[in-house]
Protein backbone atom coordinates (compact mmCIF):
# COMPACT_ATOMS: atom_id res chain seq x y z
CA UNK A 1 0.00 0.00 0.00
CA UNK A 2 1.34 3.38 -0.98
CA UNK A 3 0.91 5.85 1.88
CA UNK A 4 2.40 8.82 -0.01
CA UNK A 5 -0.17 8.79 -2.82
CA UNK A 6 -3.49 10.58 -2.28
CA UNK A 7 -6.28 10.39 -4.84
CA UNK A 8 -8.25 13.57 -5.50
CA UNK A 9 -11.64 12.59 -6.98
CA UNK A 10 -12.32 16.11 -8.31
CA UNK A 11 -9.00 16.23 -10.13
CA UNK A 12 -9.59 12.78 -11.61
CA UNK A 13 -13.11 13.70 -12.74
CA UNK A 14 -11.88 16.89 -14.42
CA UNK A 15 -9.10 14.97 -16.16
CA UNK A 16 -11.65 12.45 -17.45
CA UNK A 17 -13.89 15.28 -18.64
CA UNK A 18 -10.97 16.95 -20.44
CA UNK A 19 -9.98 13.69 -22.14
CA UNK A 20 -13.60 13.06 -23.16
CA UNK A 21 -13.82 16.53 -24.75
CA UNK A 22 -10.59 15.88 -26.64
CA UNK A 23 -11.95 12.55 -27.92
CA UNK A 24 -15.19 14.21 -29.07
CA UNK A 25 -13.24 16.93 -30.84
CA UNK A 26 -11.07 14.36 -32.60
CA UNK A 27 -14.15 12.38 -33.57
CA UNK A 28 -15.71 15.48 -35.18
CA UNK A 29 -12.48 16.18 -37.05
CA UNK A 30 -12.36 12.57 -38.28
CA UNK A 31 -15.98 12.83 -39.51
CA UNK A 32 -15.14 16.02 -41.41
CA UNK A 33 -12.04 14.46 -42.98
CA UNK A 34 -13.95 11.31 -43.91
CA UNK A 35 -16.59 13.44 -45.65
CA UNK A 36 -13.94 15.39 -47.51
CA UNK A 37 -12.20 12.18 -48.60
CA UNK A 38 -15.51 10.76 -49.85
CA UNK A 39 -16.23 13.95 -51.78
CA UNK A 40 -12.74 13.98 -53.28
CA UNK A 41 -13.08 10.35 -54.35
CA UNK A 42 -16.49 11.01 -55.92
CA UNK A 43 -15.44 14.20 -57.66
CA UNK A 44 -12.12 12.76 -58.86
CA UNK A 45 -13.97 10.00 -60.64
CA UNK A 46 -16.55 12.34 -62.16
CA UNK A 47 -14.28 15.26 -62.96
CA UNK A 48 -11.78 13.02 -64.68
CA UNK A 49 -14.40 11.39 -66.90
CA UNK A 50 -16.04 14.54 -68.24
CA UNK A 51 -14.48 16.76 -70.86
CA UNK A 52 -13.93 20.26 -69.56
CA UNK A 53 -16.93 22.04 -71.07
CA UNK A 54 -17.76 23.60 -67.73
CA UNK A 55 -20.12 22.59 -65.01
CA UNK A 56 -23.76 22.01 -65.80
CA UNK A 57 -26.72 21.43 -63.50
CA UNK A 58 -26.66 17.73 -64.41
CA UNK A 59 -22.92 17.37 -63.92
CA UNK A 60 -23.06 19.07 -60.52
CA UNK A 61 -26.07 16.97 -59.48
CA UNK A 62 -24.06 13.84 -60.30
CA UNK A 63 -21.50 14.85 -57.63
CA UNK A 64 -24.06 14.58 -54.82
CA UNK A 65 -23.47 11.45 -52.73
CA UNK A 66 -26.29 8.89 -52.91
CA UNK A 67 -27.15 9.18 -49.23
CA UNK A 68 -27.90 12.92 -49.67
CA UNK A 69 -29.65 12.81 -53.06
CA UNK A 70 -33.19 12.60 -51.64
CA UNK A 71 -32.60 15.54 -49.29
CA UNK A 72 -30.95 17.60 -52.02
CA UNK A 73 -33.73 16.89 -54.52
CA UNK A 74 -36.23 18.45 -52.07
CA UNK A 75 -34.01 21.57 -51.95
CA UNK A 76 -33.49 21.64 -55.72
CA UNK A 77 -36.75 23.41 -56.55
CA UNK A 78 -36.69 24.72 -60.10
CA UNK A 79 -33.08 23.48 -60.34
CA UNK A 80 -31.90 26.34 -58.08
CA UNK A 81 -29.57 24.28 -55.87
CA UNK A 82 -27.74 22.56 -58.70
CA UNK A 83 -27.65 25.80 -60.74
CA UNK A 84 -25.91 27.57 -57.84
CA UNK A 85 -23.55 24.62 -57.39
CA UNK A 86 -22.63 24.58 -61.09
CA UNK A 87 -22.16 28.37 -61.07
CA UNK A 88 -19.85 28.14 -58.07
CA UNK A 89 -17.82 25.31 -59.61
CA UNK A 90 -17.49 27.26 -62.89
CA UNK A 91 -16.53 30.45 -61.05
CA UNK A 92 -13.91 28.63 -58.94
CA UNK A 93 -12.51 26.93 -62.02
CA UNK A 94 -12.41 30.22 -63.96
CA UNK A 95 -10.49 31.87 -61.08
CA UNK A 96 -8.01 28.97 -61.01
CA UNK A 97 -8.64 28.34 -57.32
CA UNK A 98 -7.79 24.91 -55.96
CA UNK A 99 -10.71 24.28 -53.61
CA UNK A 100 -12.30 21.09 -52.36
CA UNK A 101 -15.99 20.69 -51.68
CA UNK A 102 -18.00 18.92 -49.02
CA UNK A 103 -21.65 17.93 -49.11
CA UNK A 104 -23.49 17.83 -45.79
CA UNK A 105 -27.16 17.63 -44.88
CA UNK A 106 -27.45 21.40 -44.44
CA UNK A 107 -24.61 22.82 -46.58
CA UNK A 108 -22.37 22.51 -49.55
CA UNK A 109 -19.03 24.03 -48.59
CA UNK A 110 -15.94 24.90 -50.57
CA UNK A 111 -12.67 24.63 -48.64
CA UNK A 112 -9.11 25.78 -48.92
CA UNK A 113 -6.77 23.73 -46.72
CA UNK A 114 -9.56 22.55 -44.39
CA UNK A 115 -10.87 26.10 -44.01
CA UNK A 116 -14.47 26.75 -45.07
CA UNK A 117 -14.68 29.72 -47.40
CA UNK A 118 -18.16 29.75 -48.90
CA UNK A 119 -20.90 27.56 -50.24
CA UNK A 120 -24.63 27.00 -50.33
CA UNK A 121 -26.86 26.98 -47.26
CA UNK A 122 -29.77 24.53 -47.18
CA UNK A 123 -31.44 25.72 -43.95
CA UNK A 124 -34.22 27.71 -45.55
CA UNK A 125 -36.87 26.64 -48.02
CA UNK A 126 -34.64 27.79 -50.88
CA UNK A 127 -30.88 27.36 -51.22
CA UNK A 128 -28.89 30.50 -50.41
CA UNK A 129 -25.27 31.48 -50.95
CA UNK A 130 -23.30 31.35 -47.70
CA UNK A 131 -20.00 32.94 -46.73
CA UNK A 132 -17.45 32.16 -44.02
CA UNK A 133 -14.33 34.00 -42.91
CA UNK A 134 -15.83 37.45 -43.40
CA UNK A 135 -17.41 39.96 -41.05
CA UNK A 136 -20.71 41.77 -41.49
CA UNK A 137 -18.89 45.10 -41.83
CA UNK A 138 -16.66 43.63 -44.57
CA UNK A 139 -19.73 42.46 -46.46
CA UNK A 140 -21.46 45.84 -46.10
CA UNK A 141 -18.41 47.59 -47.55
CA UNK A 142 -17.88 45.10 -50.40
CA UNK A 143 -21.47 44.49 -51.55
CA UNK A 144 -23.66 47.11 -49.84
CA UNK A 145 -26.59 46.48 -52.17
CA UNK A 146 -27.17 42.98 -50.75
CA UNK A 147 -28.53 42.01 -47.36
CA UNK A 148 -27.23 39.09 -45.33
CA UNK A 149 -28.36 37.17 -42.28
CA UNK A 150 -25.68 36.34 -39.76
CA UNK A 151 -25.51 32.91 -38.14
CA UNK A 152 -22.73 33.39 -35.59
CA UNK A 153 -23.19 29.89 -34.16
CA UNK A 154 -22.07 28.58 -37.55
CA UNK A 155 -19.67 31.45 -38.37
CA UNK A 156 -21.61 32.19 -41.53
CA UNK A 157 -23.35 34.99 -43.38
CA UNK A 158 -26.14 33.97 -45.74
CA UNK A 159 -27.31 36.09 -48.66
CA UNK A 160 -30.98 36.90 -48.05
CA UNK A 161 -32.12 36.72 -51.63
CA UNK A 162 -31.32 34.49 -54.54
CA UNK A 163 -28.64 35.88 -56.77
CA UNK A 164 -26.07 34.84 -59.31
CA UNK A 165 -22.58 33.93 -58.15
CA UNK A 166 -21.04 36.46 -60.53
CA UNK A 167 -22.99 39.28 -58.81
CA UNK A 168 -20.93 38.63 -55.66
CA UNK A 169 -17.56 38.26 -57.40
CA UNK A 170 -15.86 40.91 -55.23
CA UNK A 171 -16.99 39.16 -52.05
CA UNK A 172 -15.75 35.74 -53.24
CA UNK A 173 -12.39 37.22 -54.20
CA UNK A 174 -12.07 39.00 -50.84
CA UNK A 175 -12.83 35.82 -48.90
CA UNK A 176 -10.53 33.67 -51.01
CA UNK A 177 -7.56 36.04 -50.84
CA UNK A 178 -7.95 36.68 -47.11
CA UNK A 179 -8.56 33.08 -45.98
CA UNK A 180 -6.93 30.66 -48.39
CA UNK A 181 -3.36 30.91 -47.12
Amino acid sequence: MNGNRTENPQSTASEILEITEQILSLSEQMDTLAGQMLNLAISAGLEGDVSDNGWTIERFGALVPELLKKRYERQNRDGELYRLGAELKNFIQKQGWDLTHQFTVKHIFFFSRNRRLFGINLFSSRPRLTFCGVTESDVRSIVPEYSFTSYPQYSQLVCDRGTAVEDLRALYEFIYHNNSS
